[in-house]
């Protein structure tokens, strides 16, 4: 008798994560990701007034509903910088922090960086 099996083949190809924008109040979930993740992470306040700041933008990238990354970019004058890069465990090596990044450096390009 076989079962099947909820854990993905080595063949079958990961689904993309859904990205979004995020904003102030993202603060609190994407702290949660951020602590997950990091052994010194950004506080909530840090957090919340880096998603305020005008000069940069963060994208989320969720999966089943549910914050399972993020990336902090910020442009200026010509120059952008990738500030925090953040994938929670259990979604490592299944194309999320590609997914972001190529969105990230593509917000960046669109800034004039």
């Amino acid at each position: 008798m076989t079962t099947a099996s909820t854990e993905r083949s080595a063949t079958e190809p990961e689904r993309a994560p859904v990205l979004r924008l995020l904003s102030a109040e993202s603060a609190k979930l994407v702290a949660s990701v951020a602590e997950r993740c990091f052994t010194d992470p950004w506080s909530h306040a840090v957090i919340a007034a880096a998603l305020s700041a005008p000069q940069n933008a963060a994208i989320g990238a969720y999966r089943d509903g549910g914050l399972c990354g993020f990336l902090f970019v910020s442009a200026g004058a010509d120059e952008g910088e990738i500030s925090d890069l953040a994938v929670l465990p259990e979604a490592r090596r299944g194309g999320v922090g590609s997914a972001l990044l190529r969105e990230g450096l593509r917000i960046l390009r669109e800034r004039g960086c």
